[in-house]
């Protein structure tokens, strides 16, 4: 089968089943519809953002504070408990479970690195999250497998000559499309949380 042929069926099938589940609204085909993002639920960086990224992005290791990968900390598995312990809870809202809060310095680390010192390590002329843009906010194009399609200030450089891109590869690593590809109810997720103003809650 062609990869064309095999991207249509792939745009086919979720403009006729969609692509998000749980109480975020569904976005539109394609996973994320910038212009038609509800304003409800108010989105929490702690109970929202942290469980995502602990499953998404810590799981793996690329983005705790040993790793860094990109220069970015995005939590850490300490925060789970003893080394070891998981936080994955299948039935939990984005099946990620702190058994205590993470640590506030952990949080606020975060939230730095995404909003007040982010700057992408891709682009300096790009800022990984821009509060109430979420359309110009570079982690929402790399969870969405944008990041290569778009024209952007200034040039990109791939920090990682292993994988494809020269704005770098999707988000998750390894998952064609990044989040959109099967977790688009967090994308949508983020991107209320950004269009709400980033805020640290």
């Amino acid at each position: 089968m062609s990869r064309t042929l095999r991207i249509c069926l792939g745009a086919l099938a979720l403009s006729v089943f969609g692509c998000s589940q749980g109480d975020v609204a569904e976005p539109a085909p394609g996973c994320l519809d910038i212009s038609a993002l509800p304003s409800t639920p108010a989105i929490s960086f702690r109970n929202d953002l942290m469980p995502i990224f602990g499953l998404s992005c810590i799981a793996s290791s690329c983005h705790d504070q040993s790793a860094k990968k990109a220069n970015l900390i995005l939590g850490d598995p300490s925060a789970c408990g003893p080394m070891g312990t998981s936080c994955y809870d299948a039935a939990a809202k984005w099946s990620y479970t702190f058994k205590t809060p993470p640590p506030e310095t952990l949080v606020q680390t975060v939230l730095d690195n995404l909003v007040t010192n982010g700057t992408s390590a891709t682009n300096p002329a790009l800022r990984r999250v821009v509060p109430q843009n979420p359309g110009d906010s570079f982690l929402v194009d790399k969870i969405t497998g944008q990041q290569n399609s778009k024209q952007y200030p200034g040039q990109c450089t791939n920090l990682d000559p292993t994988r494809p891109g020269v704005c770098g590869s999707d988000m998750p690593q390894g998952i064609t499309g990044g989040m959109c590809a099967e977790q688009s109810d967090r994308v949508q997720a983020i991107a209320m949380w950004i269009q709400q103003g980033a805020q640290n809650n």
